[in-house]
């Protein structure tokens, strides 16, 4: 009956039954079953609306008792698997993220698809949580990759929100791998081209080493090339002036015999067509 009482309490986030019920000591903390979460997993999952500050009050209390910080749910839900810093972090609890951090949570437990707390949080915009949670990792943390490829760096480079790119960039401080792939062989200065983050591109290709410049992905695509192939733009011709003063080699060929040039000019692109011939790139009439 305590348990379920407790369960009542964390659920509707009343703080002061919390409180009292964990110091009746009538209460198992860690107790859980398939269709019931344990209460530290409820804390992060349910209640009523978001209230963010009495859940971190509520979380204080729990691990203060004795919660296991490291428990994984065991019912068959979007739930499954996760740890209530892996909840915390996608649904941005900041609050009781850092009461769990600071307990000293297990940051590189997974769920079954291999997602981290800080994958997670990178998925779902929750960009403040990446952030704690990078200074907080180990660098082989940070460049994990879950069951479909993806990581903590290609996820930031996926998407166009400014907020992501502040995360990038605190990933490359943090000592992230820069030259990391996508499960299509893209780079995450690839994807910054295919975006048009002009911004991004500049940065990545000041903080990637040289010898990545020129990468290809599963198509034999460049990041010049795409950034040639791409329709006219203020932020794609940017970044290939970017990539052509970084001596990206505009000769390179991708799987159907085209180069960036060739790229160009299928692509109608005709101010990426100039760039490129006064860099010295030469027609490869022999593309398809």
């Amino acid at each position: 009956m305590g348990n379920a009482k407790l369960s009542k309490a964390v659920r509707e986030l009343n703080v002061h039954e919390v409180q009292r019920l964990l110091a009746s000591g009538k209460c198992s903390i860690n107790k859980q079953s398939a269709g019931k979460p344990a209460p530290i997993i409820l804390c992060v999952s349910e209640g009523l609306g978001r209230e963010r500050v009495k859940r971190g009050e509520i979380m204080k209390l729990l691990v203060h008792y004795g919660a296991d910080l490291n428990v994984q749910c065991e019912t068959r839900s979007w739930l499954y698997g996760k740890t209530a810093t892996m909840i915390a972090a996608e649904r941005g609890y900041f609050e009781c993220l850092q009461v769990l951090v600071a307990a000293g949570a297990d940051l590189s437990i997974t769920n079954p698809c291999g997602d981290t707390a800080l994958i997670l949080a990178i998925r779902w915009g929750e960009i403040e949580c990446a952030k704690l949670l990078i200074d907080k990792m180990s660098v082989d943390l940070l460049n994990h990759k879950n069951g479909d490829g993806e990581n903590a760096f290609i996820l930031t480079a996926s998407n166009r929100e400014y907020n992501y790119f502040l995360c990038l960039k605190r990933l490359v401080e943090a000592g992230a791998e820069t030259d990391i792939r996508d499960k299509d062989g893209n780079t995450a200065l690839m994807l910054s081209v295919s975006l048009g983050q002009e911004d991004r591109v500049k940065y990545l290709i000041n903080h990637m080493p040289r010898s990545t410049l020129d990468q290809r992905n599963h198509e034999g695509q460049t990041a010049l090339m795409l950034a040639a192939s791409t329709k006219e733009s203020k932020d794609c011709l940017m970044s290939l002036q970017h990539l052509l003063e970084a001596a990206a080699d505009f000769n390179v060929e991708d799987k159907k015999g085209n180069t960036a040039l060739t790229s160009a000019t299928k692509s109608g692109n005709s101010e990426a067509v100039r760039l490129l011939l006064e860099k010295g790139a030469v027609d490869n009439s022999g593309a398809e």
